[in-house]
């Protein structure tokens, strides 16, 4: 495929793999893992039991999981994760995020250069806070697990 090309996908019980370079990434698994390295458009994944894995995502993020992990090792535009038993691990965040799961841990490094309001709650876990609340923040991470831990910790920049 073109560098930058847009990659919409109905895969089943497939694995879906995208190296390099996409545009838009639409991605739907029933229980295949979906990865991608840099999506510089949209991205709107679902997937039941397969991981998700992306390396960079440029533009509006949405990512949806079932019983399956989720990591974004770079986030610089809007992020929600949402997931029902899963871990989500996001290493580089600078943009507003919206991070829920039912039972799991929730990890995010957030970019040290922007500040941010953080909305957290867990139901039976710890928080784990390292970066400063600042309410009235352009940017907001809002995160959410019942039966999970939360850790913000400092991420310098990529």
């Amino acid at each position: 495929m073109p560098v930058g090309a847009d990659v919409d996908v109905d895969a089943g019980e497939a694995e879906v793999v995208c190296v390099g370079r996409v545009g838009d990434l639409r991605a739907r698994t029933t229980s295949g893992s979906v990865h991608a390295e840099q999506v510089d458009g949209q991205l709107d994944v679902r997937s039941g039991r397969g991981p998700v894995t992306v390396h960079l995502c440029r533009g509006q993020s949405e990512i949806a999981v079932s019983d399956a992990g989720v990591i974004v090792r770079a986030a610089e535009g809007p992020l929600t994760v949402r997931g029902r038993s899963a871990d989500i691990h996001v290493w580089w965040l600078s943009a507003p995020a919206q991070l829920s799961t039912s039972t799991g841990n929730v990890r995010v490094g957030w970019d040290q250069s922007r500040p941010v309001t953080l909305d957290l709650q867990t139901g039976t876990g710890r928080l784990d806070v390292g970066v400063p609340d600042e309410p009235g923040a352009e940017a907001r991470l809002s995160v959410r697990t019942i039966a999970g831990d939360i850790r913000v910790t400092p991420a310098r920049r990529r």
